[in-house]
């Protein structure tokens, strides 16, 4: 018995000791791995921030070259427009045909604005006409005498582009006397040629901070392609003024004045308006021109032109039909309104002094007076009928006025 206790007690303690070995073995081995476990999890959690970081930097990049990329095509977009926009303007000759389209293609390209306009500066006056339009409307009449505001004329002494984002905040503009209601922000381009403003182009908008310098640079091109168009447009126009006006006095000569006479005759027709017509003539020039020379007649049908452009005015039409012979149309004008202008013309040319040859002279005129639709229906009839009216105030003793 005791022989076997001795045994097992000696038999047990180094078993003790190696399940002790083996449990801090165990222990070991477990935080080895614990820690190469934690120091792996931990290289991913870096490997792991690290693939956010390249995502985030990913997502930006390509935001950014996203955003580049329609700002790109946008602006692909628009220059494509802008160059259709050349073959447009380049399409007609008409100044007021062209300056519809300016406006209309500068609406299309800045996409903006709730109003556009185009001023074109008289190279002789000095004064503006304006076409206006606004964004879903119909174009107002072409206006003239127009000076335009503060803005435009800080662009015509700086002859610089103009953009106020918010038009109570620019405190380059004194508001006093400005009316502030319609407008908040504006782009303003000078329109250029050969170094002289002939022109202005603007959009208005009712909010502040609609336009940007990007949509200023691309008024100022459009503008710059507009200065061709315009300068070739008043050329043309020039030019044909040329071929319908008279040399020697600048009124209108034979012809045009027939095809605007056939013109106001059907819009008299279709608006059911009067429509006058008078046919004036010197009286006695042939003895003028045999006394005093050609040179002195001349002078003679040079004042007669003044006079009756003075009388007239933008009521009517002037012309020299031939020779000594004047025409002229009085559109809206009836019978009694016609014989009114006609006397006044034909007093003011009986008042009239010419010197010639260092002599006070004087010279009167005969007027025919006929009507739309009293007694005449057409072009043909109405100058037919103030030919006749003409010849019978000849036969009646001249300086007259006869009506048909």
């Amino acid at each position: 018995m005791i022989t076997c206790l001795f045994t097992l007690s000696f038999s047990s303690a180094p078993s003790k000791s190696y399940l002790f070995f083996i449990f801090l073995g165990i222990i070991l081995i477990t935080v080895f791995f614990w820690q190469r476990i934690k120091g792996k999890k931990r290289l991913n959690e870096i490997k792991i921030e690290k693939m956010e970081e390249e995502k985030r930097n990913l997502i930006l990049e390509y935001e950014k070259k996203k955003s580049l990329s329609e700002t790109f095509n946008k602006r692909l977009q628009r220059y494509s427009t802008l160059k259709n926009v050349i073959e447009v303007l380049s399409s007609t000759l008409s100044l007021k045909e062209l300056s519809e389209l300016i406006i209309t293609q500068t609406s299309k390209v800045i996409g903006k604005g709730d109003t556009c306009l185009l001023f074109l500066i008289d190279s002789k006056s000095g004064g503006f006409s304006l076409l206006r339009q606004q964004r879903g409307f119909e174009f107002t009449k072409m206006e003239f005498g127009k000076r335009g505001d503060i803005f435009d004329q800080w662009v015509l002494r700086q002859k610089q582009p103009l953009i106020i984002t918010d038009i109570q905040k620019d405190f380059r503009f004194s508001l006093d006397n400005f009316n502030k209601e319609g407008q908040r922000s504006l782009i303003i381009a000078p329109v250029i040629s050969k170094e002289r403003i002939i022109g202005l182009l603007r959009i208005n908008d009712k909010t502040a901070y609609a336009f940007s310098p990007n949509d200023l640079r691309l008024l100022v091109i459009i503008s710059d392609f507009a200065s061709v168009t315009i300068e070739n447009a008043l050329l043309y126009q020039r030019t044909e003024e040329l071929a319908i006006r008279d040399g020697l006095t600048s009124l209108y000569v034979q012809t045009y004045f027939k095809k605007q006479l056939a013109e106001e005759c059907e819009e008299a027709k279709i608006h059911k308006t009067g429509l006058s017509v008078l046919m004036c003539d010197l009286d006695y020039f042939k003895e003028y021109n045999d006394q005093y020379g050609h040179t002195a007649g001349d002078i003679l049908l040079k004042r007669m032109a003044e006079i009756l452009r003075q009388k007239i005015g933008k009521d009517g039409l002037v012309a020299r039909y031939g020779g000594e012979e004047f025409a002229i149309i009085l559109p809206g004008k009836n019978r009694e309104q016609a014989g009114v202008v006609a006397e006044a013309i034909r007093g003011a040319i009986d008042k009239e002094i010419f010197l010639l040859r260092r002599k006070k002279t004087k010279i009167s005129v005969s007027v025919g007076v006929v009507s739309f639709p009293q007694s005449a229906l057409d072009a043909e009839t109405l100058i037919a009928g103030a030919d006749n009216a003409l010849y019978r105030a000849k036969e009646q003793g001249r300086n007259r006025v006869c009506f048909l």
